[in-house]
């Protein structure tokens, strides 16, 4: 039997993973990204016990992560019969990450923005703004 060391989160990276979940990154995304942050190259039985997740959410963070291009994925044959392991690692430093939540972020805001004020040319054309 193969010994292996479980990482888990310190309270530093249970607040990254708070703060990400506030930017409105689901949790299980943000553990799986904040996991592999702190351990890169762990398949996925690593990151469900060091993320405390179960394997349907792990698959599907790992899905959303890859088609970001947030984390990237080889095929590493572990030695024994069948399929190959698959391993995760990040594909791009974190620095670049929040760079692309920052910008998901700024184009949210554009929109709502541009909302409101086709909003306030709709109601002044209906003559539903009216000054007070």
């Amino acid at each position: 039997m193969e010994l292996r060391e479980i990482t888990y989160f310190t309270e530093d990276d249970e607040t990254v993973i708070d703060l990400l979940v506030e930017l409105g990154v689901k949790r299980s995304f943000s553990k799986v990204l904040v996991y592999l942050l702190s351990k890169p190259e762990s398949t996925i039985r690593d990151i469900e016990r060091g993320a405390n997740l179960r394997q349907p959410e792990v698959s599907l963070a790992t899905t959303y992560l890859l088609n970001r291009n947030w984390i990237s994925c080889r095929a590493a044959q572990g030695g024994v019969k069948g399929r190959p392991v698959k391993r995760f690692r990040p594909a791009k430093p974190f620095a670049e990450i929040l760079a692309d939540i920052k910008e998901q972020k700024m184009e949210e805001v554009r929109a709502m923005m541009l909302n409101v004020r086709m909003l306030q040319a709709h109601a002044r054309d209906c003559g539903i703004l009216k000054p007070y």
